[in-house]
């Protein structure tokens, strides 16, 4: 009898502490999140708007079958951004990429078109004269890059490469410096972002006593952790997510955020581990508050990388069959 009762006092302890923890993230992307019918957004959830906005009317201009005045609301609720926050940043490469974005919409339609659409264009002109130079070069649409010649990039090369990597925790004592970091985002960043938005923050740190301490709060680096050259926190701007749909988005730019960079670090022959952040609230707050990242940055995963000290030994680790991932789609007929 007391045997059972434990048992169902341990059950609905363990459903608490789960619902605690849905309940700790619920409460940090309700207050963090991107929400539109907020009065005054700061300039970080503005941009994350006019990103999303801009790239939906990048995709607009590259369909070959534009049609006039398609994507107008679009234009209206960037122009409407525009026109009424005074703390834009003109500078900004998004902020510059979206006002040539809008201008070469206005291209697409050089005769005169609906009322609503001169009376943009006509606030458009004003904006243009507030913002000053605009750089012609950024945002708007390309022609496809040229796909590598076959004889240079070929499919066995890159099959060797990708599996040629492995997760190391033996670092050498030589020590990455922040341009060779540097170099290592400038390939990763090139990775798919939703509308992107490029919604990630890279906090990072090249001392190992500091790395330490930072990973006695994760679970699963206790063998190695005190001998971590370099340390990245990859986090995902909440401002940027938008409502419920986009609750998870965060986790899921984040994970190919992790993948680009793993891959990164590879062709930059340095070795990286991919270190989860599965902890509960109060570790989560715990790392916020001693190297100070705000709530709005949601914690995706850590990273260990350095240089490889040789002749080590790493776990097999057997991969499934690639067959084993795939289950074909089997749609439900109606009766």
């Amino acid at each position: 009898m007391i045997h059972d009762i434990k048992k169902i006092v341990r059950k609905y302890l363990i459903e608490f502490r789960v619902m605690k923890g849905f309940y700790y993230d619920y409460r940090k992307y309700s207050q963090s999140s991107l929400r539109t019918h907020k009065s005054n957004l700061d300039f970080d959830e503005s941009l994350g708007l006019i990103i999303r906005l801009y790239h939906s009317l990048e995709k607009s201009l590259t369909n070959r079958n534009f049609k006039k005045e398609s994507s107008i609301k679009n234009v209206s609720l960037l122009i409407d951004i525009f026109m009424k926050d005074n703390k834009i940043d003109y500078n900004d490469v998004h902020v510059q990429s979206a006002l040539n974005t809008i201008s070469l919409y206005f291209d697409k339609h050089a005769e005169k078109g609906s009322p609503e659409l001169e009376d943009l264009r006509e606030k458009y002109r004003s904006i243009i004269f507030k913002a000053g130079c605009i750089s012609p070069i950024l945002g708007g649409i390309k022609p496809i890059p040229a796909i590598p010649d076959a004889n240079k990039f070929r499919h066995e090369d890159y099959k060797e490469f990708v599996c040629s990597r492995v997760s190391i925790r033996d670092f050498s004592e030589k020590m990455p410096a922040e341009v060779e970091l540097e170099s290592v985002i400038d390939v990763a960043r090139f990775c798919p972002s939703a509308c992107n938005r490029q919604a990630i923050k890279i906090f990072y740190s090249l001392n190992k006593n500091n790395n330490g301490e930072i990973l006695k709060l994760q679970n699963g680096s206790r063998s190695f952790r005190n001998n971590v050259p370099g340390l990245i926190i990859l986090t995902a701007d909440l401002r940027y997510q938008e409502g419920v749909e986009e609750r998870n988005l965060g986790l899921i730019e984040g994970g190919i955020w992790i993948s680009s960079l793993t891959s990164s670090f590879h062709a930059h022959n340095m070795g990286s581990c991919v270190l989860n952040w599965c902890v509960n609230p109060v570790q989560d707050k715990m790392l916020r508050s001693l190297i100070n990242i705000p709530n709005h940055y949601q914690i995706v995963s850590l990273l260990a990388f350095g240089y490889i000290k040789e002749e080590q030994l790493v776990p097999f680790s057997t991969r499934k069959n690639a067959i084993s991932f795939l289950e074909k789609i089997k749609f439900r007929m109606s009766n």
